[in-house]
């Protein structure tokens, strides 16, 4: 388990939460999982989890309220050779353990309005993007 306080030891990696903490607040306990670290990564904050990725998880929230049902599954690739655009794979977390740093998040998200179901998928490189709210390029 690795030991993180509230980043990686830097104003770059923040822990990036895979579900919410947001979208898990009807108990305390709910919440409390969410931080985890089975549930984080080390997500660039600048233009990424910060931006882009944060105005995904919005986007989706706002399609529950459209919707019966909302499915999402979240998930990061490990770290990739062909990942040139990340100059670490790892991060040492506050005891100086080695953590991956993810290539790649995506999202698949399947909706249910009435008895027909509409699915999207995500796949974003962990990079920091100049385009903070165009998700299209993503899809």
């Amino acid at each position: 388990q690795a030991v993180v306080s509230k980043s990686y030891g830097g104003k770059i990696y923040r822990r990036g939460h895979q579900i919410p903490s947001n979208d898990r607040v009807a108990t305390m306990e709910m919440n409390n999982q969410t931080f985890y670290f089975t549930n984080q990564t080390p997500q660039r904050q600048d233009k990424f989890n910060g931006a882009i990725w944060m105005n995904l998880e919005h986007r989706i929230n706002s399609w529950s309220t459209a919707s019966d049902t909302v499915y999402v599954v979240t998930g990061a690739v490990p770290p990739s050779d062909d990942a040139t655009w990340i100059k670490e794979k790892s991060i040492k977390d506050n005891d100086g353990k080695d953590i991956p740093i993810p290539s790649y998040y995506f999202k698949a998200v399947a909706r249910k309005i009435g008895g027909k179901y509409h699915t999207i998928a995500f796949w974003m490189q962990h990079e920091s993007t100049k385009s903070q709210l165009d998700l299209s390029k993503w899809q």
